[in-house]
């Protein structure tokens, strides 16, 4: 399974996970060992890049993004 994957699943279940990744979200991605493409498609919030790195069998998605990073 995807390391990826699993953090995308236990980031919706597990609280303490989501607070660490809410703070600081670079620094929970890189200790939880995903590697510097999965960082970098979550940071990016590249959805075709994240459900390719995760496999086809993911399910559901969980991103928690800051929005007033991108200006809108």
């Amino acid at each position: 399974m995807s390391k990826l994957k699993d953090f995308l699943k236990e980031l919706g279940s597990n609280s303490q996970l989501l607070e660490s990744y809410k703070e600081s979200p670079e620094k929970t991605m890189q200790k939880y060992g995903l590697s510097e493409k999965e960082t970098a498609a979550v940071h990016n919030l590249d959805m075709d890049k994240i459900r390719e790195l995760a496999g086809d069998e993911c399910d559901y998605l969980v991103i928690v993004h800051n929005i007033s990073e991108h200006k809108m």
